[in-house]
């Protein structure tokens, strides 16, 4: 997936806040995203990868779903990365509108 401006602007935004770019500091962009990041398992062996799509509405990142065997399952959206799997339950840190972090617990359910 290649990188755009707004990839870019947010890379840029997240290192430095509304700060310029040191100087002395020279970026030098890829052209393309690397395949995925936030690797993550759950309790049955489900490996989670998120890449760097997302979606339209709200811009939350899909995540490539594999089974135990490394199978491709799924893709699906999720508003965080995957901290901890348990007990059919998914666990993230996220964020509100304000910058206060918490942590949300979601229902996990698979359909066979």
């Amino acid at each position: 997936m290649a990188i755009t401006e707004e990839d870019k602007k947010e890379r840029l935004q997240f290192l430095f806040g509304d700060n310029p770019v040191p100087p002395g500091i020279n970026l030098d962009w890829p052209d393309h995203h690397v395949p995925f990041t936030d690797l993550s398992l759950d309790e049955n062996g489900r490996i989670f990868t998120r890449t760097f799509a997302k979606t339209l509405d709200n811009g939350e990142y899909y995540f490539d779903v594999f089974d135990s065997e490394g199978q491709y399952v799924a893709t699906i959206p999720l508003p965080a990365s995957p901290q901890v799997w348990k007990k059919g339950k998914l666990y993230t840190i996220e964020e509100d509108p304000d910058g206060y972090q918490y942590i949300k617990c979601y229902k996990v359910t698979w359909k066979p």
